[in-house]
C-alpha cells in the first residue's frame, strides 16, 4: 500500500479538518446571533407592551408572540447548539429527544389533569356542604 492510499482511507487532511472547524464555528456564531436577536425581541415586545404601558395590541397576542419567540429559541438551541438537524448522525440523539418529549408532556398534562380534578372536587361550596353534611351525621 502505498502513502496516497493510506492518506485517503486512514487520516483526514489537514484541509478537511479545517473546513469542519470553520463549518462548526460559523455555526455556533450563527445560533449565537439568532438567540441573542430572539432574546431581544421577546424583551423588546415585554418593555414595548408592559413597562412602557402602551396597551396598542391585546393580551393575548402579546403572549402568542411570546410563545411564539420561546419555540424559536427552541429550534435554534436544538438545531445550532445540540445538532439536532435531521441528519444520519443525528438520529439517535433526535430520537431521546422525542422520548424526552413524550414523558414531559405526560407528566406535564398528567399534572393538569390532576390539579384540574381536584379544584373540581375541592371547592370551598362542596367541602362546606360536606362539612355540614358529616356534622348533621354526627360523623365527627
Amino acid at each position: 500500500m502505498d502513502t496516497t492510499e493510506h492518506t485517503q482511507r486512514g487520516r483526514i487532511d489537514s484541509g478537511q479538518a479545517q473546513r469542519a472547524a470553520r463549518h462548526a464555528v460559523r455555526s455556533y456564531a450563527i445560533g449565537y446571533a439568532l438567540s441573542i436577536a430572539g432574546t431581544l425581541a421577546a424583551a423588546g415586545v415585554v418593555y414595548y407592551c408592559a413597562i412602557a404601558h402602551r396597551v396598542a395590541y391585546s393580551y393575548p397576542i402579546v403572549v402568542a408572540v411570546i410563545v411564539a419567540l420561546a419555540l424559536f429559541q427552541l429550534v435554534v438551541q436544538l438545531v445550532f447548539f445540540l445538532d439536532l438537524n435531521g441528519r444520519p448522525s443525528s438520529r439517535w440523539n433526535l430520537t431521546a429527544f422525542v422520548f424526552m418529549a413524550i414523558i414531559v408532556s405526560i407528566v406535564v398534562a398528567g399534572s393538569l389533569w390532576i390539579m384540574s380534578n381536584l379544584d373540581y372536587n375541592m371547592t370551598p361550596a362542596k367541602m362546606n356542604a360536606y362539612m355540614l353534611n358529616q356534622v348533621q351525621n354526627n360523623s365527627l
